[in-house]
């Protein structure tokens, strides 16, 4: 498994919870692994990516492909990093349910 793989645990590693966490809670810090419920703040569309619901996760960025503006979703974060092309930190997550 890949070393930052959030479902591979190892021992004395401090683990995320399940419980989600609100995407405007005021923890501005994203972690891997955490499960975090979002708010659809906008909507976006682009040849490359295609459509997005898009809103923000602490200090990052988050796009959320077919997600609509105001719908509600449970994400788990599995990586952060900055956007090459606009040099702004996103997060990339994976939908656990929604909308919610």
């Amino acid at each position: 498994m890949h070393p930052a793989d959030p479902n591979d645990h190892d021992e004395g590693a401090p683990h995320a919870t399940d419980a989600p966490v609100l995407s405007d809670s005021h923890d501005r810090r994203v972690v891997v692994g955490q499960i975090y419920e979002v708010t659809i703040a906008d909507e976006i569309s682009r040849p490359v990516i295609g459509a997005n619901g898009v809103c923000k996760l602490g200090d990052a960025d988050m796009r959320l492909p077919g997600a609509r503006k105001g719908e509600r979703y449970r994400v788990r974060v599995i990586a952060v990093g900055v956007n090459q092309w606009t040099g702004r930190m996103e997060a990339t997550v994976q939908k656990l349910a929604g909308p919610l």
